[in-house]
């Protein structure tokens, strides 16, 4: 059996309410080759009836070239039990003030967890610096479902939104306190994400109104700040852990970027600034230092995180070290709360 004959013929079939192939939707949710036939589960968002008869008709006719008998489950979706609850794991990324290179390690933070066989969405909320779109490579718009409802952009094996997807670049969002906290919100959710593993948020800087609200209405399993070396960000380090902690939001990470510059020549690590490790080494659970490095800034330039270009190189191999404890740290919870049940 050819499998990728037999999707790319299933991509040819429309859920007849969003008027979109169901492939792209994440709507077959089994296609399982047993004992010489297709098994197969599709969810439609559809509740008519006559629909749903047509689509199984069309369905039966896609896959009656290549011979197998096919066992054919239809059941219904809602589309509105899709957005934020169709995810298992939401991590937050965000930093005490901007600059401190958040977003290119919520990029390949993203990417890091995708290598490890997760599904995985990248949401850019920082609405008035949204940078993602540029380090994915990616400009085209996301569709518009029924119910207002914005498909995500698919890049590098992650689901993509970003408020820099919707705009024209250049063009300056001029919105203040509640509006701009309550339409991020309502962005996040109204996202049809495609039953995530991990979703994860690049937060704006600092700790104001958006950070309130998004630590207040979507339950995240954790974050990681973002920070610089310089002893004068210490405070806006701790004024976010402060934030999150008094939301109940476990700091799973601190990594501290930009963090020295290794010699070309001679490998030595020169840290100007110093480091501030040892000022947080009781209070989270896991510290990491990343390098000043021409491969990040080309790569992030290029539209291709460095986590996608190469995993050999030691940055990626100390985002897969950090997207290995967010995942280990996931696993480790659920395995408690099975014992305790």
């Amino acid at each position: 059996m050819n499998e990728v004959e037999i999707m790319k013929a299933l991509s040819t079939l429309i859920e007849p309410k969003l008027k979109w192939n169901i492939v792209s939707l994440n709507l077959i949710k089994k296609f399982v080759f047993q004992e010489g036939t297709v098994h197969l589960e599709i969810h439609l968002v559809t509740h008519n009836t006559e629909e749903i008869n047509q689509f199984r008709k069309q369905c039966i006719e896609v896959l009656q070239p290549f011979g197998f008998p096919v066992e054919l489950q239809i059941a219904n979706v809602h589309i509105a039990t899709h957005g934020i609850s169709g995810v298992k794991e939401v991590i937050l990324v965000g930093s005490g003030k901007g600059g401190v290179g958040k977003s290119t390690i919520a990029v390949n933070l993203a990417k890091a967890i995708a290598n490890m066989g997760k599904k995985v969405g990248l949401m850019d909320a920082d609405i008035y610096g949204p940078s993602i779109p540029m380090m994915l490579g990616i400009n085209q718009q996301p569709e518009v479902l029924p119910d207002e409802y914005l498909l995500p952009v698919e890049a590098h094996n992650l689901q993509v939104m970003s408020l820099g997807l919707l705009v024209p670049p250049g063009k300056a969002i001029a919105w203040r306190g509640q509006l701009a906290s309550g339409t991020i919100v309502q962005f996040i959710e109204k996202t049809f994400w495609n039953d995530l593993d991990y979703l994860v948020i690049d937060l704006p800087p600092g700790t104001g109104d958006i950070q309130l609200t998004i630590a207040h209405k979507i339950r995240a399993k954790g974050i990681v700040i973002v920070a610089t070396p310089q002893h004068v960000v210490l405070g806006d380090v701790h004024r976010a852990l402060d934030l999150y902690q008094e939301r109940e939001i476990p700091v799973l990470s601190i990594v501290e970027n930009m963090s020295g510059l290794i010699c070309e020549n001679c490998g030595h690590l020169n840290q100007p600034f110093g480091t501030l490790q040892a000022e947080f080494t009781s209070e989270v659970p896991h510290y990491m230092t990343l390098p000043l490095d021409t491969d990040i800034s080309r790569t992030s330039d290029a539209g291709i995180p460095i986590s996608a270009e190469n995993s050999e190189h030691p940055i990626s191999q100390a985002f897969q070290e950090l997207a290995t404890h967010i995942v280990s740290h996931s696993s480790n919870e659920i395995e408690e709360k099975s014992l305790m049940n």
